[in-house]
């Protein structure tokens, strides 16, 4: 496994880690120092982010792939070696983003983000939670949509039946369990029992209160994402 804040795959570090230091990497593997000082610059210039001179990379890679071939003819030059030094010039001519935004670091960067999203979003929960919500064939309450929302200062406990789109809005005084239970409370002697209901996964409505209330009337609970409808 990689290390925590050092890149997110071995390769990757070891690479930038041998090609720190040409001149150590060359006196421990043997390998001609000009050939690793050469890559380590290609290296640097793909990975760099900025607009890259493709006459200028064209000749250098060149340059690079000969003396490789003069070196070492007996060993072959890896598919990747060879994409980079003979190909690389047409790969960024054609690329919509600057080669260096493709690479490791880029996304490293976005690290954070990519960790809140795996979190906070659907992916999150297994594919069979995520599945679109089937339609509601029969009148009768099967499914309702519950959420918050605020207005003005206020706060709101709003209500969605799957089936017709009626929407109930109940004033809440006060944003804890035993408020909501309350308002479900009206609602199911109006209407009935649902089968199912549907919230995101906020404390509230994942407290242990709603949940035993939930469970003693036999009605399914089914949570979506935060932010995610």
């Amino acid at each position: 496994m990689p290390k925590a804040n050092f890149g997110n795959t071995n390769d990757g570090n070891t690479s930038r880690r041998f090609f720190e230091d040409p001149k150590l990497s060359s006196d421990i593997t043997g390998t001609d120092y000009e050939l690793i000082y050469r890559l380590r610059v290609i290296l640097e210039t793909i990975s760099s982010g900025y607009e890259i001179n493709l006459e200028k990379y064209e000749k250098y890679a060149e340059e690079t792939a000969c003396l490789y071939v003069k070196l070492y003819p007996w060993h072959p030059m890896t598919p990747t070696l060879h994409k980079v030094l003979v190909h690389g010039s047409d790969i960024i001519k054609n690329a919509l983003l600057p080669i260096g935004q493709l690479s490791e670091k880029a996304a490293e960067a976005r690290n954070k983000h990519f960790r809140s999203y795996r979190q906070d979003y659907s992916r999150k929960f297994s594919r069979e939670s995520c599945n679109r919500a089937k339609l509601i064939k029969y009148p009768y309450v099967q499914r309702l949509h519950a959420d918050f929302t605020e207005y003005q200062g206020k706060h709101y406990l709003v209500v969605d039946d799957a089936h017709t789109n009626w929407i109930e809005v109940s004033t809440m005084a006060a944003t804890n369990a035993k408020s909501v239970i309350s308002e479900f409370r009206k609602l199911f002697t109006r209407f009935g029992l649902p089968l199912q209901r549907v919230t995101d996964n906020g404390p509230l409505f994942d407290s242990s209160e709603i949940k035993n209330y939930i469970i003693r009337n036999a009605i399914a609970h089914c949570f979506t994402s935060p932010y995610g409808p």
